[in-house]
């Protein structure tokens, strides 16, 4: 509370905002170029990275200043444009910290265009799609091109070049993916652009190796970024509201929806109070996602019911192929069917997402890794797909295709044998009456009589033959028909790899899993309709899509085996098998029986009427969710027979964890220490990076790896936490940024719970004190159950101490700024002064505080607000050596996430050892609490690994 007095945060901001007034002019402006208002939209909304989107912009107007019309990087370009980012590279201002690890990959990637030739000849190289009207979108999207403009190799090498650019970052269910594609994109760019050039030539990468062919198609989705992001809507507080409707992501997807005017002032806010105003009364706080709230506003808007779109939804695919031909113009609802207002919101609603998402995600790039997460489970062998374990094989399989072809062949086989049995009695008659006259040709008395019983005989010897013939025939039929089951399983398990593929869908929303366990991955099924241009392929997305697609992949099987010798003369019985199977498929026993043997199968609970109950089955024949084999990708994207080599283990703590990951790197060539390594918790897929320091001091010490975490960088932490106090002052700053987690109609009461406070706690202390209070009230502890996790006061603690004394501060910060070495020291008391002559009386100031105060200072003094050095690191190592910040974390893995690497450090309120996600300056953290079942030992399986060998991987 006292330190808001002192305004850090407007102090920042305005220098900031007043140094860019006064900003250099470069030659590529855009280099410097804040997104002021945008970046402020986004902080504000809370909804989409700010970062992120800077990063992408900054990818988009580099890669169209750099390509020209021939679909070359010319140097005298390249050049000036390496060095103008060089100098200014870093940023110091709000947020802008989070942009210095992508900057620096797209100075690398600048770089790497310079000194490597060959990358820049195969980013030349790029073509347009040649008739593929995903790959066509992709490249749209990405340049944010008219749907009628003519793509060129311009357009492609742009696109192909953002997506380098763009630093890769997860979406939720595909780290399994994305870690290698990080490991791609970063150190082997060459294997990026080749795999663009191939998905955008034929829609597909493929790998080949020892005989076996593995493929997997473009993907048609580019994922749903941050549409699951969860919205709190509040009946006495409006703010939500006002937040929401600041999106800029959202306002744009509204504008493509058609559901605001971009010209009316306010329009998203009305839009969403009319929407949403009722529904938040009648509950009073409601949480929804971002797409459930762009689902409720267009229904509203279209007068359409969740009944109305089920429905639809769930017709034929003829009738709603018909329906692709409304026009996504709005106009006026008067005389439109439901039919086409259904069709217009799925249209509409499409558009709107792709808009959003595309706002911080780059199209083409996140497609290109959703493409790689197909990889993961791509199989050679059919009897271990998905697929194969839903229909029922064999025969004993009730309600099966098994059990529909016995049941057919046996009823034809016992047809077929009472003919032979038949054609064998007048074989045998005709056998008789043939040796007769044979006696008779013998004892013919006459010429004559010997002409006329020759002829009579040689009558029924061709009648004997013509039915020796059809006996054998007959016979052959029906041993053919005896092995028919057998025979016509093994074409179609041969034929289904030619018709079907599993892969990685990054829509489907099957998955439920914590937010930091993401590995659970969907994976769904696609029909290929038997054609070569993946363009043409479509997902199979419900049961009527799965019983369709079975269905006419049978009907082209039946084509297809008109031609195969074992079906020849039985012709018409497979035709009828085929039949049989086609009525099978469409019968409600056979998709009921599918989903218990898919439940089986998955060891998941078998759903009683599983067709009124869809959304209670964990794994459907066509989606499923998978652990996302890491280990598969990597093997068949690189080419590798065998699994990549792995060391893995359960671990009891995370001093034992820590101990684990140095010693590996300690076993390691030296050759290899720079490279970054592919990791997997029980739960995530996420990269090792062994050169951060002082994580590196671990494994380059010769000390035991035990010892040396425990002496080296334990117990100094440890020491330097036990002596803390918090003092009233300190506590009431800290209780204010708790509160400020509580809705607002809980605060005035959260005030009196917490309006006196011990004369002084330790950090331990503290949190328990709040811990207590906040649990012995009934009505609070309802309210920080939902909204406070007790992780956020380790958080808030291990950011804002130790504190300073108003007292001591001046002098605190002069030594700050004198040991960082960023602005002469002269006059530095007469400017730290005028710094804090707006600020009212303050008891106490953070280490936050502190370190933005010092920034601060830095950009009024240089009137800039971007360098060739990175301020903020040489900041907070100032900071460190004068104890005003705890202790550097080890960071040692990057998370994929958008804001955090992992890092083991000690906790301010427990002094043990722990695993964190962290900021990449290490200033700002959270306990993964959530792990905390893989890091104590109490669950055993699975494990911790790392692939040692990263030479497998490159």
């Amino acid at each position: 509370m006292q330190e808001d007095l002192l305004n850090v945060e407007g102090l920042y901001r305005e220098a900031f905002e007043k140094a860019l007034q006064n900003n250099k002019k470069l030659h590529f402006p855009f280099l410097a170029n804040p997104h002021l208002e945008l970046s402020k939209a986004l902080d504000q909304s809370n909804i989409q990275s700010s970062s992120s989107t800077r990063l992408l912009r900054l990818a988009e107007v580099m890669a169209d200043t750099l390509v020209n019309e021939k679909a070359e990087v010319p140097f005298d370009i390249l050049d000036p444009m390496i060095k103008e980012l060089e100098k200014n590279l870093f940023w110091a201002g709000p947020g802008r910290e989070l942009d210095a690890k992508g900057r620096e990959h797209q100075l690398n990637v600048l770089k790497k265009l310079r000194e490597n030739r060959e990358l820049g000849q195969l980013l030349s190289s790029i073509h347009p799609p040649d008739n593929h009207p995903i790959a066509d979108n992709l490249i749209r999207k990405s340049l944010q091109l008219d749907a009628h403009a003519k793509l060129t190799r311009q357009h492609a090498t742009k696109a192909a070049l953002i997506a380098w650019l763009t630093p890769l970052r997860q979406s939720i269910g595909s780290c399994f993916a994305t870690a290698p594609a990080l490991v791609i994109q970063e150190e082997h760019p060459q294997y990026l652009l080749r795999d663009i050039q191939e998905l955008l030539a034929t829609g597909r990468i493929q790998r080949t190796f020892e005989g076996v062919s593995y493929e997997v198609p473009l993907s048609a989705s580019f994922g749903i970024g941050d549409l699951n992001r969860p919205l709190n809507f509040s009946a006495r507080n409006p703010i939500p509201f006002e937040k929401a409707s600041s999106s800029p992501g959202l306002q744009q997807s509204f504008i493509a929806m058609q559901l605001i005017d971009p010209e009316e002032e306010h329009a998203l806010l009305k839009r969403l109070e009319e929407t949403l105003q009722d529904l938040v009364n009648r509950y009073q706080e409601i949480t929804l996602t971002v797409e459930d709230v762009m689902k409720l506003c267009l229904m509203k808007d279209l007068e359409l019911t969740k009944k109305d779109l089920e429905e639809y939804a769930n017709r034929p695919k003829q009738m709603i192929y018909s329906d692709l031909l409304v026009t996504t113009a709005r106009g006026s609802r008067e005389g439109k069917s439901l039919r086409d207002r259904a069709a217009l919101y799925y249209q509409l609603l499409e558009q709107g997402k792709e808009v959003f998402v595309g706002f911080t995600d780059n199209p083409l790039l996140k497609a290109w890794e959703f493409s790689l997460a197909s990889f993961a489970e791509t199989k050679a062998n059919f009897s271990k797909w998905n697929l194969y374990s839903s229909l029922g094989l064999d025969p004993r399989e009730e309600g099966g295709i098994g059990e529909a072809m016995h049941k057919t062949i046996a009823m034809q086989l016992e047809e077929k044998n009472r003919r032979v049995e038949d054609l064998q009695e007048e074989y045998k008659m005709l056998y008789h009456q043939l040796m007769l006259a044979e006696g008779r040709f013998k004892s013919a008395s006459s010429e004559e009589e010997a002409r006329w019983v020759r002829a009579d005989y040689q009558r029924k010897r061709n009648e004997y033959n013509t039915f020796e013939e059809m006996r054998n025939l007959e016979h052959q039929n029906a041993q053919k028909l005896a092995n028919l089951l057998n025979h016509l399983v093994d074409r179609f398990i041969e034929l289904f790899p030619t018709y079907f593929q599993e892969v990685y869908d990054p829509d489907l929303h099957d998955v439920s899993a914590g937010p930091y366990d993401d590995s659970p991955a969907g994976f769904r099924l696609l029909y290929k309709h038997g054609r070569s241009s993946s363009a043409q392929w479509t997902f199979v997305k419900n049961y009527q899509d799965f019983t369709s697609s079975l269905d006419q992949f049978f009907i082209a099987c039946e084509h297809q085996l008109q031609e195969d010798p074992e079906i020849k003369g039985i012709e018409k019985e497979v035709s009828e098998v085929i039949t049989q199977i086609s009525l099978q498929i469409k019968r409600d026993e056979f998709i009921e029986s599918a989903f218990r043997r898919m439940a089986i199968q998955h060891r998941t609970p078998v759903v009683a009427k599983p067709l009124d109950n869809l959304d209670k089955i964990a794994a459907k024949p066509w989606a499923y969710t998978s652990g996302g084999g890491m280990a598969s990708l990597v093997s068949n994207y690189f080419c590798n027979p065998d699994k990549p080599k792995e060391k893995s283990r359960w671990v009891e703590s995370p001093h034992e964890l820590f101990v684990f990951a140095a010693d590996l790197i300690k076993e390691m060539p030296d050759n290899m220490v720079d490279r970054s390594l592919l990791t997997h918790s029980p739960t995530h897929a996420f990269r090792l990076l062994p050169w951060l320091k002082p994580f590196s001091n671990s494994w380059q010490s010769e000390e035991f790896t035990y010892s040396y975490v425990r002496d080296s960088f334990l117990i100094p932490q440890q020491e330097f936490y036990r002596p803390l106090r918090l003092d009233r002052e300190m506590m009431s700053d800290l209780i204010q940024k708790v509160r400020a987690q509580l809705p607002g109609m809980v605060r005035p009461h959260f005030d009196e719970t917490f309006q006196s406070l011990p004369a002084s706690l330790s950090p331990q202390e503290f949190k328990e004190e709040v811990k207590s209070r906040l649990e012995k009230d009934r009505a609070l502890s309802v309210f920080a159950n939902q909204f406070i996790d007790y992780g956020e006061i380790d958080s808030l603690l291990y950011r804002n101490i130790p504190y300073t004394r108003a007292y001591q501060f001046k002098e605190k910060l002069y030594q700050v700024i004198e040991k960082a070495d960023l602005i002469p020291v002269v006059g530095l008391e007469e400017k730290i002064a005028n710094l804090l002559s707006h600020s009212h009386h303050f008891e106490v100031v953070s280490a936050e505080a502190m370190l933005k105060l010092a920034l601060t200072l830095l950009i009024q003094e240089k009137g800039q607000v971007t360098f060739p050095y990175n301020p903020q690191e040489k900041v907070i190592r100032a900071m460190r050596d004068l104890l005003l910040l705890p202790p550097a974390p080890a960071i040692f893995a990057d998370t994929n996430w958008v804001a955090n690497h992992f890092a083991f450090l000690v906790n301010p309120t427990s002094l043990e050892l722990e695993f964190w996600r962290i900021d990449p300056l290490g200033v700002n953290g959270y306990p993964m609490n959530d792990w905390k079942k893989w890091l104590d030992g109490s669950r055993k399986k699975p494990d911790w690994g790392v692939y040692v060998k990263p030479e497998e991987y490159s």
